[in-house]
């Protein structure tokens, strides 16, 4: 009682059904939220970002840390993250509107995001990937926010698969 269920990750079954895999180790970083198409604006800032948190125990410094966005790499500025700390990843243009939400992590050039069909790589500063999310417009579940102004967000940050199961358009346009 109180282990976690092990089940085998069914490799032909779609990835919204395949059952959550837990190997024992702890959370950490992870991406959390994603506004890939800020247009038509519902009530967040006109931009594209990228929300982390730390869903781990411990505090974990962002220095030497990178992030894939397609084809595009970007390493992360040092920065430390607390326990359930979230920040924001984005441009220097965006920072000050972005900054009113919450903590801000600023790229030097953010990476685009598509609208649908992207995948992001985190890794940490050994080159092991922290989180992996291919996501897609469907992921939204609702087809009115599927067309712009709204982001999507984690269910749960210490869930690293089932990926479409476990993100959601979010519910307020703040």
């Amino acid at each position: 009682e109180g282990k976690p269920h092990l089940s085998p990750v069914g490799e032909t079954a779609p990835d919204h059904q395949r059952p959550f895999f837990y190997n024992g180790s702890a959370p950490g970083i992870a991406l959390n939220e994603i506004m890939a198409d800020p247009t038509p604006v519902v009530g967040l800032p006109d931009a594209e970002w990228i929300e982390l948190i730390n869903a781990g125990p411990d505090p974990v410094s962002l220095k030497g840390w990178s992030l894939r966005v397609g084809s595009y790499l970007r390493s992360l500025p040092d920065s430390m993250m607390l326990p359930g700390q979230i920040r924001i990843l984005c441009d220097n243009d965006h920072a000050p509107d972005l900054g009113k939400l919450g903590e801000v992590i600023i790229l030097q050039s953010f990476p685009p995001l598509r609208n649908s069909g992207n995948r992001i790589i985190l890794t940490d500063q050994t080159g092991t990937e922290a989180d992996v999310i291919d996501y897609a417009d469907t992921w939204y579940g609702d087809k009115s926010k599927s067309k712009g102004g709204w982001s999507f967000e984690r269910i749960d940050p210490s869930r690293k698969c089932g990926q479409r199961a476990n993100w959601k358009a979010s519910n307020h346009p703040m």
